[in-house]
């Protein structure tokens, strides 16, 4: 069964990396240290996505040890909404509880969830210290992803392409073209 595990989601490198168990797929639709808008998730969920997964993982495969932070009532009926009217295979949604973040590694110990094929509908923020000079956003770090291109999650309009790597779909894109003085 498809599970999509529903929220906001990030990643503090000193969590670590979490172990996909065995009988299980993990997916991930958007890169790490990258935003997911909510209407690209929604057409994931909806079956409605023109676009293929970042990343799929099997059993004994290691992850960021991502963090699940639970989204609204509004927002999570939106999601109940989509998975009812979904196009394609049936699925199922997944999602914490207000006040109760949950690390993926203890969602992948969960007995409903494993062995069943999850698919991770959260942001990937990558969460680290900010350093005076240090420029992560000019290379993508923490832009949202969109079917075409990224969106710097601070300060541009909507419809702005990214600057360095404009229609980029690949980290490899974005740093190939970065200003080395912005780093």
């Amino acid at each position: 069964m498809l599970v999509f595990l529903i929220g906001n989601g990030k990643w503090v490198p000193n969590d670590g990396y979490a172990t996909i168990p065995s009988g299980t797929t993990f997916t991930f639709y958007t890169q790490n240290a990258k935003l997911l808008a909510q209407a690209q998730a929604m057409k994931i969920v909806g079956g409605t996505a023109s676009f293929e997964p970042d990343a799929v993982y099997t059993k004994f495969q290691t992850v960021p040890n991502m963090t699940l932070m639970p989204y609204g009532d509004a927002d999570i009926a939106k999601f109940r909404c989509a998975i009812t009217n979904r196009v394609g295979r049936p699925a199922t949604m997944w999602c914490t509880k207000p006040g109760q973040d949950i690390r993926l590694s203890e969602i992948l110990k969960l007995s409903e969830l494993i062995g069943h094929e999850l698919a991770w509908i959260a942001c990937r923020q990558l969460m680290l210290q900010e350093i005076k000079g240090y420029k992560g956003r000019s290379i993508g770090v923490n832009a949202r992803e969109n079917e075409d291109s990224y969106f710097f999650r601070y300060g541009l309009e909507p419809g702005h392409r990214h600057p360095i790597a404009p229609g980029s779909k690949t980290s490899q894109d974005v740093l190939k073209n970065a200003d080395a003085s912005s780093l």
